[in-house]
């Protein structure tokens, strides 16, 4: 294994049977496009999660160690699946450490549920990706209704990763509103940043898995549809204690609906022409990207439950502003707050499971971890 590791280095490409494995290139980027457009998420919503027109650039500039892995039929050349692990720094037991998370994995009809193939993408992470000072062990998540895909990563099979699980994160869909700002909510501007890093940080060291961020950080998600004005402050000055951004990740991803649950795809128009009345958020033809904005950066001093909800409340009218059409917001499904959300607007969840992603060498490091909320950053997974 050391030798076929040590020469799969020098070649930049691991062959394991009928596969090669190796990291995605400028000229894999039609490939990597077609397999995110025609491999929707598995569940009862065929969801496509997409990258027009850069596919290595959904990390938005965050990651300092980024790596798309593509494999290849080694006899037709044929792309068959991909695979993203993607490094971001992030609260781990109140520290801030190099937190992978892996995602985008896809794979083309005739070569899913192929352990060989799962096998070689995570060998390929390892082969190319690790680096010293990253933690060992990768967050990812599975969409609870993905009943397939949970049962064959969790099954513990042998030279299979372990996936330990850490939570489940509930996402949020909902209408943008036309309404009065609520009280005491303010549109923030360049002079915030400082202070809302400070929140952000702050609160983020309640938690595990959520990023920690960097005045730099912040400031350059303006060339990613996140301008200062995108926040959403309750208090003044250096004193807020609160935060919210609607963040238009549009230019660089598209939630594409591929399918719906058979009910629902008959009376879809019906649903959308009721929509106004329902409060609920209305449902694009198939193959159409949504044009949905994400509610990102929350921090709320103690999660009071009532500056959370005028935050929520000013962003959906801010994103229905800018012309929006769905607004999602994640967050640990066993945290409070949800529950608030669930009294006070109307929403479909999405529930999803976190797991932490090792090698069985490092499961009592795992174990070891502090009991916390897992509560990543939805607008980075």
């Amino acid at each position: 294994m050391a030798r076929n590791i040590a020469a799969s280095r020098l070649s930049n490409k691991l062959v394991r049977g009928q596969l090669s494995f190796e990291p995605a290139g400028p000229q894999d980027r039609q490939d990597i496009l077609r397999i995110l457009r025609e491999n929707p998420v598995g569940g009862r919503f065929g969801i496509s999660m997409e990258r027009e027109p850069d596919p290595y650039a959904s990390d938005f500039g965050l990651s300092p160690n980024h790596l798309t892995v593509i494999a290849r039929d080694i006899v037709t050349g044929a792309a068959a699946g991909m695979c993203e692990r993607t490094v971001f720094n992030a609260y781990v037991d109140g520290e801030v450490r190099a937190l992978p998370y892996i995602g985008g994995l896809r794979a083309e009809q005739n070569y899913r549920h192929r352990i060989s193939a799962i096998k070689g993408g995570f060998e390929a992470f390892r082969v190319f990706g690790e680096r010293s000072g990253e933690l060992p062990f990768a967050l990812t998540s599975i969409t609870s209704d993905n009943q397939a895909a949970r049962r064959l990563l969790t099954a513990g099979l042998n030279g299979l990763p372990h996936y330990s699980p850490v939570g489940e994160f509930t996402t949020f869909v909902m209408r943008p509103r036309a309404q009065t700002r609520p009280k005491g909510i303010r549109i923030g501007s360049a002079a915030d940043i400082p202070a809302i890093v400070n929140l952000l940080n702050r609160r983020a060291r309640q938690f595990q898995f959520t990023p920690a961020w960097t005045i730099a950080d912040v400031r350059g998600l303006a060339n990613h549809g996140l301008p200062a004005e995108a926040f959403v402050l309750c208090g003044e000055g250096a004193r807020i204690s609160g935060c919210m951004a609607v963040w238009d990740q549009t230019a660089n991803r598209q939630v594409v609906a591929r399918s719906y649950p058979p009910l629902l795809g008959k009376l879809r128009r019906l649903a959308n022409m009721l929509s106004p009345i329902s409060r609920l958020p209305s449902f694009p033809p198939v193959g159409k990207p949504m044009r949905m904005a994400t509610l990102s950066h929350l921090a709320v001093e103690d999660d009071d439950p009532d500056i959370f909800l005028r935050l929520v409340k000013a962003g959906l009218r801010l994103a229905k502003a800018k012309r929006f059409e769905q607004v999602a917001m994640g967050m640990a499904s066993e945290r409070n707050l949800c529950k608030h959300v669930r009294m006070s607007l109307r929403t479909i969840e999405y529930q999803t499971m976190l797991y932490l992603v090792h090698q069985p060498g490092h499961k009592a490091l795992v174990d070891a971890l502090q009991p916390g909320l897992a509560q990543p950053e939805l607008g980075l997974l």
